[in-house]
């Protein structure tokens, strides 16, 4: 059952699980909310009821096939489709797409090492996914079937399709000896080749999101001083912003529909950086039992009225906009 209050004057509806949900997606249609839990439990809420969604309360939907974390969940554009990846370390992981309508799983597809992300072509006709072993996938939508496979390095945290589906960035770390070197690659998506090399002075990129214009790139990055966001200028291959440092590890970013600004996650709350007027425009912080509940993932709806977020206190929280 949902529990609906106010926070920094916005009105909130929060549903508590049994586990932390690694990854939250809005329906396009925002009227559903996908979560996928750290152990395996994949989680959809009816907004307009506040309740799970019944048509998904299955025993297939109760367990994702992967039977280990869910890293990951992504509605497809036209709605259709819900995805779900995720897996452990060093085994193979698990991509699973589920008819939205219907709530039944279509099928699952064994993908490749620890998928820590997936995310759909504009088009919906494919879906990428990056993982443990380094590598970047293609996948047909409808039949399932390995298109195509791209090397990043390393570790694949966070992959992003540029809006005309032309363009997939791919962000993570190589090695360099043993010291790890975090960089975003940009790879076409017709014919597999790498593009460009977005590199800054980092250990890892953890979050990674196009803007709706394809123009900016935004990264949450470590570094050894910090963990910050970084925002790069695609088409010069610069990087043009540098946001305050964080007290946690951003893994999650969000574009508004206009491109003008972006949510991500934080130890204490959720941050929209305004992106033309380079400032924080707003940050809600989230008060728990135990202090601040740290943010692990973000999602702007398509008509950015809807703002959902999960916390580390094994819940999620739906802000409706102002």
């Amino acid at each position: 059952m949902a529990e609906n209050i106010t926070v920094n004057n916005l009105p909130v509806t929060i549903w508590e699980t049994n586990q932390p949900i690694l990854s939250v997606a809005i329906s396009p249609q925002g009227h559903l909310i996908a979560g996928g839990g750290e152990q395996g439990r994949l989680f959809v809420w009816d907004i307009g009821t506040r309740e799970l969604d019944p048509k998904f309360q299955t025993p297939a939907f109760e367990q994702d096939r992967s039977g280990h974390m869910i890293n990951s969940v992504a509605f497809s554009p036209d709605g259709h489709t819900l995805a779900s990846a995720g897996g452990v370390l060093d085994e193979t992981g698990v991509l699973c797409f589920w008819d939205v309508e219907t709530g039944k799983p279509v099928r699952s597809v064994s993908a490749h090492t620890d998928i820590c992300r997936l995310a759909f072509e504009p088009d919906s006709r494919m879906v990428a996914t990056g993982g443990g072993n380094g590598a970047v996938k293609l996948w047909d939508l409808e039949t399932g079937a390995l298109l195509r496979t791209m090397v990043h390095g390393a570790r694949v945290n966070r992959v992003s399709f540029s809006s005309d589906g032309q363009v997939l960035a791919s962000g993570g770390y190589e090695l360099h000896g043993k010291k790890e070197r975090g960089q975003v690659k940009l790879w076409d998506v017709k014919t597999g080749n790498l593009l460009s090399v977005l590199a800054g002075d980092n250990q890892g990129v953890y979050a990674l999101a196009y803007s709706p214009d394809n123009r900016f790139l935004a990264a949450g990055v470590y570094t050894k001083k910090a963990q910050l966001v970084e925002v790069w200028d695609v088409q010069a291959g610069r990087m043009v912003h540098t946001l305050p440092p964080e007290p946690g590890t951003v893994f999650s970013i969000s574009f508004s529909s206009d491109g003008r600004r972006f949510a991500y996650n934080s130890w204490d709350g959720v941050t929209c950086w305004n992106l033309v007027e380079a400032r924080v425009e707003w940050k809600i912080k989230t008060p728990s039992r135990t202090g601040y509940s740290g943010a692990i993932s973000v999602a702007l709806s398509f008509d950015d009225r809807i703002l959902a977020s999960s916390f580390s206190d094994n819940t999620v929280r739906l802000w409706r906009m102002p």
